[in-house]
């Protein structure tokens, strides 16, 4: 009897050893075809990075309730002394700036480190999804970041996946197919692969992200350009190609004429002894690089509106400048080239666009008119973008001819 006891604990064993020495498991074609997708983006890579739950800083305050931090989860990248970074779910590289500790809670910047493991476990909640129409953190998480979720729970699943965790990745990935699709890629009837259905995804997020920085000076162009390049590399197939094919092939002109505009600077006379039309002729030029802004939805992107009251931009000292400068700026309202100006019709969502020199130049005609020459159909129009420019063109100048008749 002992020698039978004796042996089963012995098979107990064995076996307990066998099953712990079993490889993870393996990951299906689909799911290895598109963590490799996904790894020839260029994103960082997260094998051995921590898994980190962030307090951003970023507060909100629904009436008389306390006000609340807002927290997302990713990846730690680097930690010094006063500031971390960290690669979000949402795919963006974030810097932040520590606080000491006896911070409001609201206010606080830290994080905690995650087991990975367990981190999986929230993101397949069903409730998480739920609540996303609650008004709840993962709401307002969503609204930040402009990912959709099925697309930050397949990010989540490529980083179990260069982790080693397999069995978490293919639990994440199911999950993932699973949610709702709430964008198919125009033209198709059939539920893609789920790759695909998260490049549309990814690629209309980064292209409302590169619209927006359109808005920012401190980005120059040359890196725009990259920007564009590159999500022409990695996003093909997806809805907005066309879109980014043409601004890139715009920046590849702009970013030249920027270089020989800089050239011919070096050797040219300083702005004020240049003659009358040659003043109007460089100020037309640095409407490029105008930033008007749009403070109201609806509204429309005004290129005369600065946050700081500016009123010397090169928009301003055109409408100074008044009448003379009128016949340089009709030549120029067909001009498709981009300024720093973006307008949208709602934006919590991606309808944003960036005005054109050709805008700038009807909207400063019309200052200097007293009237307006493009009617919007729509909340989000411009004189471009809706195809307008030959009948307003038309209009300013039979009003510019009656006005030199007078």
């Amino acid at each position: 009897m002992w020698r039978s006891l004796i042996a089963f604990v012995l098979y107990l064993c064995v076996t307990a050893a066998v099953v712990a020495a079993e490889p993870v498991a393996q990951l299906s074609q689909e799911e290895q075809t598109a963590f490799d997708w996904f790894t020839t983006l260029g994103f960082p890579d997260v094998k051995r990075a921590k898994f980190v739950h962030v307090a951003t800083g970023r507060l909100s305050q629904h009436g008389d309730d306390e006000p609340e931090n807002h927290y997302l989860d990713g990846f730690l990248l680097e930690d010094r002394d006063d500031c971390f970074t960290v690669f979000t779910l949402s795919l963006t590289e974030d810097v932040f700036q520590k606080t000491r500790d006896h911070a409001p809670a609201h206010e606080r910047v830290t994080y905690e480190v995650q087991d990975l493991k367990e981190g999986v476990v929230q993101y397949l909640n069903p409730r998480d999804e739920h609540a996303e129409t609650e008004g709840s953190e993962v709401f307002w998480r969503r609204l930040l970041a402009r990912l959709r979720s099925r697309t930050e729970v397949f990010v989540l699943a490529w980083a179990c996946s260069r982790n080693s965790l397999n069995g978490e990745a293919h639990d994440l990935f199911t999950h993932a197919r699973k949610m709702p699709a709430q964008a198919q890629p125009r033209g198709r009837n059939s539920r893609p692969p789920l790759h695909e259905s998260i490049a549309e995804d990814i690629g209309e997020s980064t292209m409302w992200r590169m619209i927006l920085d359109f808005g920012e000076p401190s980005v120059p162009r040359e890196e725009l350009l990259k920007r564009f390049r590159l999500f022409v590399q990695r996003f093909p197939r997806t809805y907005h190609i066309e879109r980014a094919k043409n601004s890139m092939a715009i920046l590849e002109t702009m970013v030249r004429e920027d270089a020989d505009h800089a050239k011919r600077l070096n050797a040219a006379k300083p702005f004020d002894e240049l003659d009358h039309q040659e003043q109007i002729a460089e100020l037309i030029f640095q409407l490029r690089d105008q930033n008007g802004h749009q403070f109201s939805q609806p509204g429309s992107c005004n290129v005369f509106f600065g946050f700081r009251g500016e009123d010397d931009s090169p928009a301003h000292r055109l409408l100074k400048i008044g009448h003379d400068a009128v016949p340089q700026l009709i030549e120029v309202l067909d001009d498709q080239r981009f300024t720093r100006s973006v307008g949208y019709h709602r934006d919590f969502y991606f309808s944003h666009f960036v005005l054109r020199v050709g805008d700038c130049a009807e909207q400063i005609i019309s200052r200097i008119a007293g009237r307006g020459f493009y009617q919007r159909k729509t909340t989000s129009g411009a004189m471009l973008k809706d195809d307008q420019v030959k009948a307003v063109k038309a209009e300013i100048e039979a009003w510019y001819a009656e006005f030199r008749e007078k």
